[in-house]
């Protein structure tokens, strides 16, 4: 036990020595490896430069033509939180409470468009969502 508090201690005191040590030995070995598959490593990079093109413009030209292409007025239905705005609902597969079964009609629906309901799933149409019933 005496021995172990020794080692810790001793551990703990050279921390930063152990580390460098660690970080030095895995750069010796990456760099023997790199020397040994020299020729291999060349022909990647060779092969890589073939394969990227350079660019044709550049990164400011790039995001200039980007936010050019942005609607400067955005319809408020995009931008609003609002539950009482109209928003469609795609149709979708919904999980069911463990317990519930879809019905008939629903699981034929889902079939007309190829789709096969798992145990516990139903098939939603579209349907338009924060619309106020009058």
């Amino acid at each position: 036990m005496k021995e172990q508090n020794q080692m810790i201690q001793w551990i703990k005191a050279h921390k930063k020595q152990l580390i460098l040590a660690g970080i030095g030995i895995a750069a010796l070995i990456a760099l023997v490896l790199g020397i040994k598959n020299k020729d291999t490593l060349k022909a990647l990079w060779a092969s890589l430069k073939g394969v990227v093109e350079p660019a044709t413009e550049t990164v400011s030209d790039a995001v200039a033509t980007t936010v050019a292409e942005i609607p400067t007025e955005t319809p408020a239905l995009l931008l609003s939180n609002d539950p009482r705005v109209a928003q469609e609902v795609r149709r979708h597969i919904r999980n069911l409470h463990e317990g519930w079964h879809a019905s008939p009609e629903k699981l034929a629906a889902a079939r007309e468009m190829g789709i096969l309901l798992q145990e516990g799933q139903t098939w939603v149409d579209n349907y338009m969502k924060g619309v106020c019933a009058a």
